[in-house]
């Protein structure tokens, strides 16, 4: 669970008395796809990229999310477009994901980014060019690894760093460590209801799942995961 913690409701609907709670039959894979919308997005964050074609993505992952239709319909019509936030560009990688299982700009990027890049970048003042220098230098991959190379104080002998940034970096490591009852960056939270998610779908009475509450509204922070969901009865 990344820094902070939220508190997880799970909303279960017998399918026959609740058709129509959630709309589309094709949810695992529009949030399948949101998800990699919403990544896409992070890692331009972290690249340093145009704040306006980073939240492209971001707004992308939500309409999807958001979305009251029939999914299929509009990717086998060629319909993306019609989807509020959705342009011609992200309506692209859409269908590129929905019919491959992948998408090119995602994998290029996890290619180009050194592993554990969104980990690492969620502790304070490491930036890209820092996280680039530790994997270099010390082959660090994430936040496990950094404070081990900081206690033994291998990041203090790193260009760039020093005895005071390594002190820092152990003193924001052991803060995001600290269990808190207190709401989480949105991201966080959507990578959460992901795992729950999929953990539900493996269940072969499950009809539909999808986040709700907070997440579907996509507020900054959130503080619940709600999950709504739909199951044939035995």
């Amino acid at each position: 669970m990344p820094p902070g913690s939220c508190k997880v409701y799970l909303l279960a609907y017998p399918h026959k008395t609740r058709r129509g709670v959630i709309h589309s039959l094709l949810m695992k894979d529009r949030f399948e796809i949101a998800a990699d919308l919403r990544q896409i997005g992070r890692l331009l964050t972290i690249k340093g990229e145009n704040p306006f074609k980073t939240q492209a993505y971001y707004r992308g992952a939500g309409a999807l999310e958001a979305l009251e239709g029939d999914f299929d319909a509009l990717i086998k019509t060629g319909r993306l477009q019609e989807i509020a936030g959705i342009g011609s560009a992200l309506a692209a990688t859409i269908e590129e994901i929905y019919r491959t299982g992948e998408c090119w700009r995602l994998q290029q990027m996890r290619q180009e980014l050194p592993a554990g890049v969104i980990e690492l970048s969620e502790v304070p003042g490491l930036t890209l060019k820092k996280i680039i220098a530790l994997n270099e230098a010390l082959g660090v991959e994430n936040i496990a690894d950094l404070k081990t190379a900081c206690a033994q104080g291998a990041v203090s002998k790193v260009k760039g760093f020093g005895a005071k940034s390594q002190a820092k970096l152990l003193a924001d490591i052991a803060s995001i460590e600290t269990p808190r009852d207190e709401a989480v960056l949105l991201h966080h939270a959507f990578d959460a209801a992901d795992k729950i998610l999929a953990h539900l779908r493996a269940c072969p009475e499950l009809v539909e799942a999808a986040a709700a509450g907070a997440l579907r509204r996509r507020k900054e922070t959130v503080r619940r995961i709600c999950i709504i969901a739909t199951g044939q009865p035995k």
